[in-house]
């Protein structure tokens, strides 16, 4: 499956480098976004928490998650209509990718910082609900990928690595020397300026990953 990810333009740089960083998110992260600044399109106060009004169910699942989330694509190339997914990011980069060279990518990279007798690495794609009808389908341990259908345009799919203890882990940057184990293709936003793409070229021509650049329809 093709898979992109949106990136907003002051982390664009630090991705295409030659020291290419690479970020996973806590669950709260997501929430705070939403409570705390109003975010509705990256923060979710119910990120882990699925309710459904029918049966008056409420599900948590109460495990660290660090997450990293992408949009699918019908194709191996970004349509110009795919950037209005996230249109505050259009002047970022976007980067396109498959599910197994992310997995692969997490797996290895993460080897020596994710015990993985502690973390285990589930991915899927986000199914989305509307808060009434409780679906026979729904498993607790699921939770992170399952959001309110207020999300849908984003047609999400995401990697989770899930951890039955708690870890007091915000946000996990780390840092690979090859980021051309998941990145296929790069795209300039539509309303990227000239002297960022230049910048951006620059640094990509540095880090090898300069003939990953597409041109957008």
């Amino acid at each position: 499956m093709y898979i992109v990810q949106f990136i907003p333009l002051q982390f664009a740089f630090s991705i295409i480098n030659d020291y290419s960083t690479f970020c996973l998110r806590n669950i709260t992260y997501f929430r705070n976004l939403e409570e705390k600044f109003d975010d509705k399109v990256t923060g979710d106060k119910k990120e882990n928490i699925v309710e459904f009004r029918e049966n008056r169910r409420r599900y948590e699942l109460l495990a660290a998650t660090l997450i990293t989330c992408w949009t699918k694509l019908s194709s191996y190339s970004l349509k110009a209509s795919d950037w209005s997914i996230f249109d505050d990011r259009t002047d970022g980069i976007a980067i396109v990718s498959t599910v197994e060279c992310v997995r692969d990518f997490l797996l290895r990279e993460t080897e020596d910082i994710l015990d993985k007798k502690v973390w285990q690495l589930e991915r899927n794609e986000v199914k989305y609900y509307d808060g009434f009808y409780h679906p026979s389908t729904f498993d607790t341990m699921a939770a992170p990928f399952w959001k309110r259908k207020r999300y849908e345009i984003q047609r999400e799919y995401r990697f989770a690595f899930l951890s039955g203890s708690i870890r007091n882990i915000d946000t996990l940057i780390f840092y690979t020397r090859d980021p051309k184990l998941y990145i296929k293709k790069i795209y300039f936003g539509p309303r990227m300026e000239e002297e960022n793409k230049r910048k951006i070229l620059a640094q990509a021509i540095g880090a090898g990953l300069a003939g990953l650049i597409e041109k957008g329809e």
